[in-house]
């Protein structure tokens, strides 16, 4: 099965930026043609969301939406139910024209192929699901404490994971009312999945600046890291392949 995937925006909600990372987050997934576009959080990226054949948002931060603000979305657009249960409603997310919006409980398919919504830990205003392929056994976490349930549900799903690096080796973690909230850091995403195939994205002040090489130094382990335009092909032996 050929797949494809493109991080089109790879910066987190920071304000720095560099020539590597300059755009929020967006991330295309294309299998055999299939198109899933997921997130956009700059205006300049909403073209690929035009080009896709579902647009896919995991939760309603400013850089996972702002790209469409002012926009009338008219491809097929899902949302997870966990993800509605936003306190308040963003403004901007009010001026998003949807044309055909669904919200999903768990799992929808689109030409074929199956997307499910995960909720995880990471905001308590605006609530996020990870985005799951099972055919491919490939999650999408750009934003992520830990899967609600916890991580060990996931080790035996997941093949391929494309993760958030807001922070190398410390979590940036929160709690408010009993609920935690933040991003894992990239050391703890590895060490709660074990041995995948892992490429990671959504940078934060840490990372924003750094060549690939630079964040596998501090990390210590062989991972793919995203800029902006890149395009991986998905390989079950040698994971994430840049092309």
């Amino acid at each position: 099965m050929s797949t494809k995937v493109y991080t089109y925006g790879t910066r987190g909600m920071i304000e720095e930026w560099s020539t590597l990372r300059k755009y929020h987050s967006c991330t295309v997934v294309s299998v055999e043609g299939v198109k899933i576009c997921i997130d956009c959080g700059s205006p300049a990226l909403f073209r690929h969301v035009l080009d896709a054949d579902a647009f896919v948002n995991s939760h309603s931060h400013p850089d996972h939406l702002l790209g469409l603000v002012d926009k009338k979305v008219e491809v097929p657009t899902f949302m997870g139910e966990f993800s509605t249960h936003m306190d308040p409603v963003p403004s901007y997310f009010k001026k998003i024209e949807f044309k055909n919006l669904k919200v999903v409980k768990r799992r929808v398919k689109v030409k074929g192929l199956t997307i499910e919504f995960v909720p995880v830990h990471h905001s308590v205003r605006c609530p996020m699901c990870a985005i799951y392929f099972p055919d491919l056994r490939l999650m999408v976490a750009t934003d992520i404490v830990a899967p609600v349930g916890g991580w060990s549900q996931w080790k035996q799903k997941i093949r391929f994971y494309v993760g958030d690096c807001s922070s190398p080796a410390t979590p940036i973690m929160r709690r408010r009312g009993g609920k935690v909230f933040g991003h894992a850091s990239v050391v703890s995403q590895i060490k709660a999945l074990g041995d995948k195939h892992y490429l990671f994205t959504h940078h934060g002040r840490r990372t924003i600046e750094l060549k690939e090489c630079e964040v596998i130094r501090r990390i210590g382990a062989p991972i793919k890291v995203a800029k902006d335009g890149d395009v991986f092909d998905l390989d079950g032996e040698r994971g994430f392949v840049r092309r």
